[in-house]
């Protein structure tokens, strides 16, 4: 038994919660106090927030540990960590050889990165990364640093609606979707389609000629899709019964109608012979069958 919502127009509203700058770059300073032997990571950005560490005495004498993990409170959650010792060479900090580091980004769900900068080297982290490795060569000055985030998106569809499709990632339980990608949404149920047309923001967008999805460019925004679903039947011919007009759409292979659509059959029985239709164990009144709900789907036979 399915849903009585016979409705006719589909309007999609994809309802914007939050807007915001789909990149972001967030650069840090890391400098050195030769008197007080301290080597401090700030996010250079105005906020100026900071980490000192100091520097480490002994024969691996470094103002950065190899293998010291490092990030200030600035919300973002990122941090370094080289898989080498660090050197110091005059007030410089530099890379002792060629050295790896890891960059992580944890502090926000939502966020993932897309490059990152360090001793000059710049480098591109793969789809979806919350975590890359940036490979520095030996003898880098390493004084300035920066990650580009973007920011990945919600999309929460009404009940009746899923997503099908779309560049997404999973950050805390919670599935994000990528601005500038193609994000699908279609019907849960096999048995309603969607028409019309509708929009993300103030863009139109329309409906797939299969009436059974519609499909978006991911804005740098949280988006709700709502859509009207329209109830259809299922109407199965047995062999050698055609149905006139076609079908309202086919999907799987079956061929569906909305309900109060008058159906007629054609047989390929030999003219002169007397045909007798039926829908399900209805016998029909002559060659046309007019699809009900209270029927659900049938199956037409002669």
């Amino acid at each position: 038994m399915f849903s009585r919502a016979a409705m006719v127009l589909l309007l999609m509203l994809l309802t914007a919660t939050t807007a915001w700058a789909e990149e972001v770059m967030v650069p840090y300073a890391v400098t050195y106090n030769t008197t007080k032997k301290q080597t401090t990571l700030t996010h250079n950005d105005g906020n100026r927030e900071s980490v000192t560490w100091d520097y480490m005495s002994g024969i691996n004498s470094t103002p950065w540990n190899g293998g010291a993990t490092y990030g200030v409170g600035d919300g973002y959650g990122i941090t370094f960590k080289p898989d080498k010792y660090l050197t110091l060479v005059g007030s410089d900090i530099k890379t002792s050889a060629e050295t790896k580091f890891t960059v992580t980004v944890s502090g926000t769900n939502a966020y993932f990165i897309k490059s990152a900068s360090i001793g000059g080297v710049t480098a591109n982290a793969g789809l979806n990364a919350k975590s890359f490795d940036v490979t520095v060569p030996s003898g880098s000055t390493i004084n300035v640093l920066y990650v580009t985030l973007i920011r990945y998106y919600t999309v929460t569809p009404a009940s009746g609606l899923t997503v099908t499709s779309g560049t997404s990632a999973t950050s805390g339980g919670t599935t994000y979707y990528k601005p500038g990608t193609i994000v699908t949404v279609a019907p849960t149920n096999t048995h309603h389609i969607v028409e019309g047309t509708g929009g993300t923001g103030s863009a139109s967008v329309s409906v797939a000629s299969d009436k059974r999805s519609f499909s978006f460019t991911m804005p740098d925004q949280d988006v709700s899709p709502t859509a009207t679903l329209t109830e259809v039947y299922r109407v199965s011919p047995a062999s050698g019964i055609t149905l006139s007009p076609a079908a309202y759409f086919t999907y799987g292979g079956a061929q569906y109608y909305k309900p109060n659509t008058t159906i007629t059959l054609s047989s390929t029985v030999p003219t002169g012979q007397h045909v007798i239709y039926k829908a399900g164990n209805k016998t029909l009144a002559g060659n046309t069958y007019t699809v009900n709900s209270s029927d659900g789907d049938v199956t037409l036979t002669a």
